[in-house]
């Protein structure tokens, strides 16, 4: 038994020749007067002695496409994968360059047997004596040696392997017993992706050698005709992997029918794809040989392109490049939107620093106002005097002016942009609006501090005498009198703290209120610099293609912006088949890339989107894209070293480092410490371990380390430059100074 795909394409087209010094061919709609297809030539035709005249060919085509990867009495390691996707592309070619009326589908469990038969020995025979039909079948074939000869079988979605069971499937006997003669059209194709025998071929000769010239299409357009195109012979198995995706045959079959001008007959065809598809296999150490013969009869099929669907494709990429003008346009457009947002951007942010200001102004007035109360029950309490009042409300003043100037120096260093808003400075922008929200917290985290503190002392006190339980005096105490003022002071101690926690969870509340009021503008302003998208045209970006991985069929690709290399540096991999690398490594030019980049909330540029297009509009995406730090070589054999991807990678951590973390100052007075080094960072950019070090180099607090790094953390992912890690990256800190 021979196991194989079996793809079985049946191809009904009608043409029209026309000859006047070179073949010009047309298919025009069948009507009450006139016959659906002809070949139409003028002046003398190669090899035909008249000088004008047409060769009638069909009143109307159609198609019956059959595809089975899946089969209901089969094992799954039985299934196929390619076999409806070959048939959607024979569909897909059929329908996109040639003129059939009607094109039938069957897709696994459409295809039994019983949907087969009533589609061949029932709706094809609704066709007329000048039709064409077209049968394509995808799926399992199968040989069964008899006395008389082998038989060839088809499997449908219901059909078996088991020789006991060929009564389940469709014999090469039954198509030319039962269904090539109740189809009443004068051509008929088979033509099958499979290997069995038993075809059943005429044994005589035709007598015509396939040609393209005019007396042989008179000859062969004559004659009716049932004929078939196998993959290959009984034992040969089917490869897949050809050009497109598809198996070799399938693939090389779909070539062909892209690849017709004028016209092309069926015996031509076999030829060229008995040539071509022989060719592959015997590079990969394989034998496949298709065959082509007749059923039964002389004529030929002949196939020849719709020139109306032609002249749609053609207008279809003349609208697709005016769209791409006319995107470009916009994008103009957008840079100078862009140039007036960013102007709109700081107007704004001037409004919302000055509101912060004044918010500031109005959070002193309300913590002086509950300061006065607290000041009014230590005078109740004689806990405070009229001196110590004096002194606070000039604290007050102070404090209050002091923050006015902060918010005034603030306005001054977040600045003005002074032209557009591109790349680098909604990267500046961003920088700037991180650094106006730490101030914000910085100065809100010191008033939480300062407002805290008179509370706690005004606490303080009155907590330290509740605890303070004198021990029982046993002369003049019972058991039962201490435990009762045990039980007293225990309840007064808890109501001062309960009391202590809600005033300070009020303060608190109050001023995260503040706080959030006024950073939501700022980080508002910051999610719209984020949103953004950057996209850079093909006369913006060079790439290199480093090298191509033949099992995961992908390149390994660089991307430049030509004029920031060194800031703007990316790399990834480029999903390409097997079957167009080779031509994309030796004409990288034929690849139009494009690339798309926007700010992430750091302020640090982050490729958000490429691709690369085919000159036939098909678009390959770059995969696992990210920062690297090994720019295109602008001359032949220059690459840029690995310190230099790490000198890069460690502008990233300290951007991280300096915005979320400082040591604790109590650990550098008391031990002396120097830096703290973070080990082992992953290549997905996980701190694995980190640990402080003292002037001797000397390991100190692990797990601080960890806590106060994880503050900063995950950093980004390793370049593929310094992959597969770990990476060992030291921060050294010392009093007043941080550095990498």
């Amino acid at each position: 038994m021979g196991k194989g795909r079996c793809f079985v394409s049946v191809f009904a087209f009608f043409m029209i020749l026309i000859l006047s010094g070179f073949v010009c061919m047309s298919a025009r709609s069948a009507t009450a007067d006139t016959r659906g297809i002809d070949v139409v030539f003028h002046g003398p035709g190669s090899g035909s002695k008249a000088g004008a005249g047409s060769v009638p060919l069909y009143d109307r085509m159609t198609a019956v496409v059959i595809g089975v990867d899946r089969y209901q009495n089969l094992l799954a390691k039985d299934f196929l994968k390619y076999a409806v996707r070959d048939a959607k592309g024979v569909a897909s070619v059929l329908n996109k360059h040639y003129p059939f009326k009607k094109v039938i589908t069957l897709y696994n469990e459409q295809a039994t047997r019983d949907m087969i038969i009533k589609v061949l020995q029932g709706d094809l025979s609704r066709t007329g004596p000048e039709d064409a039909v077209l049968i394509y079948f995808a799926g399992h074939g199968i040989t069964r040696s008899t006395a008389q000869g082998d038989l060839g079988y088809l499997v449908p979605y219901d059909g078996s392997l088991k020789m006991d069971e060929m009564y389940k499937n469709i014999s090469m006997q039954q198509i030319k017993a039962d269904v090539c003669p109740l189809i009443p059209a004068k051509h008929v194709l088979i033509v099958a992706d499979a290997c069995f025998g038993g075809l059943l071929l005429a044994t005589r000769s035709i007598g015509i050698e396939p040609s393209h010239k005019t007396a042989y299409l008179r000859e062969i357009t004559r004659e009716p005709v049932r004929q078939i195109i196998t993959a290959g012979s009984k034992d040969q198995e089917v490869l897949d992997g050809g050009i497109g995706g598809h198996s070799v045959f399938t693939g090389r079959l779909i070539a062909a029918l892209e690849d017709v001008q004028d016209f092309i007959s069926t015996r031509e065809l076999g030829l060229r794809l008995q040539q071509q598809v022989y060719g592959d296999a015997a590079a990969r150490g394989h034998t496949q040989k298709p065959m082509v013969g007749e059923i039964y009869g002389t004529g030929d099929f002949v196939f020849v392109p719709d020139t109306a669907k032609r002249q749609a494709q053609a207008e279809d990429q003349v609208d697709k490049i005016e769209s791409e003008l006319a995107e470009l346009e916009r994008l103009k457009k957008s840079a100078v939107v862009r140039k007036e947002e960013a102007r709109l951007r700081e107007l704004e942010r001037q409004r919302l620093l000055k509101e912060a200001a004044l918010k500031h102004a109005k959070i002193r007035e309300e913590a002086a106002l509950q300061e006065a109360e607290l000041q009014q029950k230590a005078r109740d309490d004689a806990f405070r005097d009229a001196e110590k009042q004096k002194r606070r409300e000039k604290e007050r003043r102070e404090r209050l002016a002091y923050l006015k100037l902060q918010a005034e120096k603030l306005r001054m260093e977040v600045g003005s942009p002074a032209k557009a808003m591109g790349l680098k400075e909604a990267a500046a922008e961003v920088k700037k609006i991180n650094a106006a929200v730490s101030a914000l917290e910085a100065d809100f985290k010191t008033e939480l501090e300062r407002q805290l503190q008179p509370v706690r002392e005004y606490y303080r006190p009155k907590l330290a005498e509740a605890e303070n339980i004198p021990p029982r005096d046993t002369m003049f105490e019972t058991e039962t009198d201490y435990k009762a003022r045990v039980n007293q002071s225990t309840e007064l101690i808890r109501k001062l703290q309960e009391e202590l926690s809600q005033k300070e969870e009020g303060i608190k509340a109050q001023l995260e209120t503040g706080l959030t009021a006024q950073k939501s503008p700022l980080l508002e302003q910051r999610k719209k610099i984020i949103e953004q998208e950057f996209p850079l045209g093909p006369g913006d970006v060079e790439f290199k293609l480093v090298n191509y991985d033949p099992e995961r069929e992908v390149f390994s690709i660089y991307m430049n912006n030509k004029e920031s290399r060194q800031e703007f540096s990316f790399a990834g991999i480029l999903p390409v088949p097997k079957a167009n690398a080779r031509e994309y490594w030796q004409n990288p030019d034929l690849l139009v890339p494009g690339l798309v980049l926007s700010v992430d909330k750091h302020g640090m540029v982050r490729p958000r989107k490429a691709a690369f297009r085919r000159p036939e509009g098909k678009e390959y995406l770059v995969q696992d894209l990210e920062k690297s730090a090994e720019p295109i070589a602008q001359k032949t054999g220059e690459r840029v070293q690995q310190n230099e991807v790490l000198r890069l990678y460690c502008a990233e951590i300290w951007a991280r480092v300096q915005n979320h973390w400082v040591l604790p100052e109590q650990l550098l007075n008391k031990t002396g410490l120097t830096s703290i080094v973070v080990v082992r960072i992953a290549q997905d950019g996980k701190v694995l371990k980190a640990r402080y070090e003292n002037k001797s180099g000397h390991a100190l607090f692990d797990q601080s380390a960890m806590r106060a790094v994880q503050k900063a953390s995950p950093f980004p992912p390793l370049p593929l430059a310094l992959r597969p890690g770990p990476l060992e990256i030291g921060i050294r800190f010392k009093p007043g100074e941080v550095g990498l």
